[in-house]
């Protein structure tokens, strides 16, 4: 936003990153990118074809009508498969985890 002082923005933030907990650091870091896709994407059966695969080979995804993914993909250690339930990260908090679910990530 042009209206804010980055360097005094920065400047102001910088004695609290020590204070942060583990988990607030790993939040506040860059990551791998994850995609969630319903069944009903059109890419979706592609995807379900990166973890039927026995290499490590990318698959490269072309834009079709419907869909808005482009690029390549290889699956991540932490499959989440249509059919299996899904951790619920607010759990302690009385969210639910997800049970039947109909997307991969």
């Amino acid at each position: 936003m042009p209206f804010i002082d980055e360097e005094r923005l920065l400047n102001a933030v910088q004695p609290l990153y020590e204070k942060l907990t583990e988990e607030e650091v790993f939040r506040n870091s860059k990551g791998e990118e994850e995609l969630v896709v319903s069944i009903r994407n059109p890419v979706f059966e592609d995807l379900c074809k990166v973890y039927g695969k026995k290499s490590a080979e990318p698959l490269t995804l072309i834009r079709r009508s419907g869909s808005y993914f482009e690029g390549s993909v290889q699956p991540h250690q932490d499959i989440c498969l249509p059919g299996s339930s899904v951790p619920s990260p607010l759990f302690h908090l009385g969210q639910e985890h997800i049970e039947d679910n109909h997307t991969i990530s």
